[in-house]
C-alpha cells in the first residue's frame, strides 16, 4: 500500500463509521460492558528498499478492556478502550539469502503494550435471539511499552512511535435480551509505520464479552 493509500484510507473508514450510524431523533439504546480474548499478531513489510528484512510469524497476544454501545435498532456505535498486545515473532536474520551456511537463526518475539480505542459501526438483526452481526471502523493506539527478547534474553527493543492508527472489519455471533452474550473474530490492519522500517501492525483477534443495556 503507497503513502498517498494509506493517507485516504484511515479518513475514508472515519466517514464511512459516521454514515453508517443512525440520525434523527428515534429513542437510542445504550449498553455497557466487559470483552477480551486472544490474538494474533505480526509485521507486514512494505516498500521494495525494506525487501526480507524482517521473516515475521504470528505470535500469540490477548487483549482486555470494555464496551459501550449506542445505538438504535440494526446499527450501533461501539466504543471500546482496550489494552491490546501486538508485535511479532521473527528470526534473525530476517531474510534465509542473509544467512551464511551453518548459520543458526535466532529466535526473537517482539511484544508491544497498546492502549486501544476503537470506534466501530456494529450492523445486526434486530430481532431477538441469537443472530449474526458485522463491526468496522478506525483504530486508535498509543504504545505504553515494548519488550523484546532474543533466544530468551531480553535485549533493547529500539525506538518505536507511540501513536499508531489502523482499520478493523470483522463479525460474530450475539444473543440479545437484557444482557447480550457475544463471541466476535475481527482483523485490524495497521495504516501507520510502528518505526522507520516501514513496519505496519496487523493482529487478528477472537473476543468473547457481555453487555447490559438500558433504554433511554
Amino acid at each position: 500500500m503507497t503513502r498517498s493509500r494509506r493517507r485516504l484510507a484511515f479518513p475514508a473508514a472515519v466517514l464511512t463509521t459516521a454514515a453508517c450510524l443512525p440520525t434523527g431523533n428515534a429513542r437510542a439504546d445504550s449498553a455497557l460492558g466487559l470483552e477480551g480474548g486472544v490474538a494474533a499478531a505480526t509485521f507486514l513489510q512494505y516498500g521494495s528498499h525494506n525487501f526480507a528484512t524482517y521473516d515475521s510469524r504470528l505470535a500469540p497476544r490477548f487483549a482486555l478492556g470494555a464496551v459501550f454501545e449506542q445505538g438504535h435498532g440494526r446499527w450501533r456505535l461501539r466504543i471500546e478502550p482496550l489494552y491490546s498486545q501486538k508485535g511479532a515473532h521473527f528470526m534473525d536474520p530476517g531474510c534465509p539469502c542473509s544467512r551464511p551456511v551453518g548459520y543458526v537463526s535466532q529466535d526473537n518475539d517482539l511484544k508491544m503494550h497498546y492502549l486501544e480505542l476503537p470506534v466501530l459501526a456494529a450492523v445486526s438483526s434486530d430481532r431477538p435471539g441469537l443472530h449474526p452481526y458485522g463491526v468496522f471502523g478506525p483504530v486508535f493506539s498509543y504504545l505504553i511499552a515494548a519488550r523484546h527478547t532474543r533466544d530468551g534474553q531480553e535485549i533493547d527493543a529500539g525506538s518505536f512511535r507511540v501513536w499508531d492508527v489502523g482499520v478493523s472489519a470483522g463479525g460474530g455471533l450475539e444473543r440479545s435480551g437484557d444482557h447480550t452474550w457475544f463471541v466476535e473474530a475481527r482483523w485490524t490492519f495497521g495504516l501507520a509505520s510502528v518505526n522507520d522500517e516501514s513496519l505496519l501492525n496487523q493482529v487478528g483477534q477472537l473476543l468473547v464479552g457481555v453487555t447490559f443495556r438500558r433504554s433511554r
